[in-house]
């Protein structure tokens, strides 16, 4: 008796979310990149214990290809799309994310906004960033390494070149880590709130 191979619409959603977050570690990590034949790629998934059909991986490696990423479907993407069309340097709080997204015509609520927000984050699509009056967040893709500078009063903040981020590649080496990325917020008060 064979056994049916599972296609991602039959499994669960944290299950489909977890294959293709590790299809797409596959894809990152091989040599060739988005170019992996699609043959290796699900020979390197069933290595994995990954249990997915060749057409799933087929699937997956064609919109990776086309999009560049695998980033998460449905409210997720939606609010992905979203946030990176806001300016560079604009950090929005969930208030506000659930504002342009009734605006964009999304019929959402603030908690399923936050359950996004949380899926984003967890797969490195959004970064948060904490002041002192509300959590903010920004696109974590296409963007250069900065910091943050933020007002102690008003919560105004501003990115900064960061001058820290080799620093930080360099001490994450010497101790054996692979460094990912590094944060420096700057706090103080701003200029309107110094001149009150």
């Amino acid at each position: 008796m064979q056994l049916k191979e599972e296609t991602l619409e039959d499994i669960s959603m944290t299950e489909a979310t977890n294959i293709r977050l590790k299809i797409r570690d596959l894809i990152n990590n091989h040599p060739l990149g988005k170019d992996v034949p699609p043959r290796d790629l699900f020979t390197m998934a069933r290595g994995q214990g990954l249990k997915i059909s060749e057409r799933s991986v087929y699937r997956l490696l064609a919109r990776y290809q086309k999009e560049g990423d695998l980033a998460p479907t449905g409210v997720p993407t939606q609010l992905k799309t979203l946030i990176e069309s806001v300016p560079q340097g604009k950090h929005l709080t969930a208030a506000e994310i659930f504002e342009l997204a009734k605006a964009a015509g999304m019929k959402v609520s603030l908690s399923t906004i936050y359950r996004a927000i949380d899926k984003l984050q967890a797969e490195g699509f959004v970064q948060t960033i904490r002041t002192p009056r509300a959590t903010a967040f920004e696109s974590a893709s296409q963007r250069a390494f900065h910091d943050h500078l933020i007002c102690f009063n008003c919560g105004e903040t501003l990115e900064c070149e960061s001058i820290f981020s080799q620093m930080g590649e360099l001490i994450a080496q010497r101790n054996g880590f692979e460094f990912q990325h590094s944060e420096l917020i700057l706090k103080g008060l701003c200029e309107n709130c110094r001149e009150l």
